[in-house]
C-alpha cells in the first residue's frame, strides 16, 4: 500500500480546543497508569474521549503513535497496512542504520497474502519483530474510535499484539462501547486501567472552573443546577457555553433552567452523533418505545408485542447508551 494511498489525518493528534478545561485529575491518573499494557477510555459520545487523551499526548514526554479508526479498517489488511504506517510516522525510525527501513517484511507479506499464503498471525509475529528492533524508550499507541471496529479478525489481531507486543508498548483504546477483547484477562494480570463515563463526568468543581473562565455572567445557582441537569456530560456543558456567550446573568439563568434533552441543539447531537449511528433494528426499537416513561423488558415486549426485548435492552446498556 504505497504512502500516497493513506489517509494523512488519521495519524494526527486532535488539535485541543482553546477553551477546554485542562483536566489534571484525569491526566494523573492516566499518567499514573501508564506503565500497563493497556488503559481502555469506555464512554458515551461526548464524553470528552479524545480531548482528554489528546491532552494526555501532547503532555508527556512519552512519544505516541495516534491511530484514528473508521469503519474501512474492519478490513485486516486495510488495518494492520494503517499500523505499520503509523508507527513508522511517530516513532522517527532511523532506517539508515537498517538493511530495510522499518515495516519493509510485515508490508511485503500483506502485499503478497494470497501467493505467500500466510495468515495474519503470521504477519503480526514479524511486525512484533521489527517493532522489536526499534524500540527504545516507553511509548503509546492510541487507538481512537475502537468501537468502529466490528471485525472479529480485527479484534483477535489486536488481542494478539496486547499479548505478544514488545512490553514498553502502552495501549490505549477509546471507545464509546467496551470492546470484545480479552480485559478480564488484563484485568485480573493488574495490566488494564479503565475510565469510564463515571470518572470522565466533569465535577462540580471542574464546572465552574471550566465556567468561571469563560464567563463572569453565571451566578453559583445557575452552576448548582447546571451539575444537576447535564451530571458533567461534557457536549452538553459544551452547547450551554456556546448557547450563553453575550448573555447577562438573568438571561443565563433562565436558560440553564429550561435545558433538556428536547433542546434543539442538545437534540441535534444525539440525533447526529448516537441514533443515526446505531442498527435499524435498535432505532425502531427506541422510537417504538420512545412513549414509556419507564421501561423494562415485559413492559416492552407487551407494547411491541415481541418476546427478544431483554436481550435488545441488554444490548443497548453494553452499548454504553445515555439511556435513564
Amino acid at each position: 500500500m504505497p504512502q500516497s494511498a493513506f489517509l494523512q489525518t488519521k495519524f494526527l493528534v486532535p488539535r485541543k480546543n482553546p477553551g477546554w478545561l485542562t483536566r489534571p485529575r484525569l491526566l494523573k491518573q492516566l499518567d499514573d497508569n501508564a506503565s500497563k499494557r493497556m488503559i481502555l477510555v469506555s464512554a458515551p459520545a461526548g464524553y470528552g474521549k479524545t480531548t482528554l487523551l489528546s491532552d494526555f499526548a501532547n503532555s508527556e514526554e512519552i512519544n505516541f503513535a495516534w491511530y484514528q479508526l473508521d469503519a474501512m479498517d474492519n478490513d485486516p489488511s486495510v488495518f494492520l497496512g494503517y499500523l505499520v504506517e503509523t508507527f513508522r510516522r511517530t516513532l522517527q525510525v532511523d532506517n539508515t542504520q537498517k538493511s530495510m527501513p522499518f515495516g519493509s517484511a510485515t508490508l511485503a507479506l500483506l502485499e503478497n497474502l494470497e501467493e505467500e499464503q500466510v495468515g495474519y498471525q503470521h504477519i503480526l509475529i514479524v511486525l512484533i519483530n521489527e517493532l522489536l528492533e526499534i524500540i527504545g524508550n516507553h511509548w503509546a499507541l492510541v487507538l481512537d474510535d475502537y468501537h468502529l471496529i466490528t471485525n472479529l479478525a480485527v479484534h483477535q489481531m489486536v488481542d494478539y499484539l496486547l499479548e505478544n507486543a514488545p512490553p514498553d508498548l502502552l495501549f490505549i483504546i477509546s471507545s464509546r462501547v467496551t470492546p470484545p477483547l480479552r480485559l478480564a484477562h488484563l484485568r485480573a494480570r493488574g495490566m488494564l486501567a479503565e475510565l469510564r463515563s463515571e470518572d470522565l463526568r466533569f465535577t462540580s468543581q471542574e464546572i465552574e472552573a471550566w465556567f468561571r473562565i469563560q464567563t463572569t455572567e453565571i451566578s453559583d445557582k445557575s452552576l448548582q443546577l447546571l451539575d444537576e441537569k447535564t451530571h458533567g456530560w461534557a457536549a452538553a456543558l459544551q452547547i450551554v457555553l456556546s448557547s450563553i456567550q453575550r448573555q447577562d446573568i438573568e438571561s443565563t439563568e433562565q436558560f440553564i433552567a429550561g435545558i433538556s434533552g428536547a433542546h434543539r441543539f442538545i437534540y441535534d447531537y444525539l440525533a447526529e452523533e448516537v441514533f443515526r449511528r446505531l442498527p435499524s433494528d435498535w432505532q425502531e426499537f427506541l422510537l417504538a418505545t420512545s412513549v414509556l416513561e419507564k421501561m423494562n423488558d415485559e413492559i416492552c415486549n407487551a407494547l411491541l408485542n415481541r418476546e427478544d426485548s431483554s436481550e435488545i435492552l441488554e444490548d443497548l446498556e453494553r452499548s454504553n447508551l445515555c439511556l435513564t
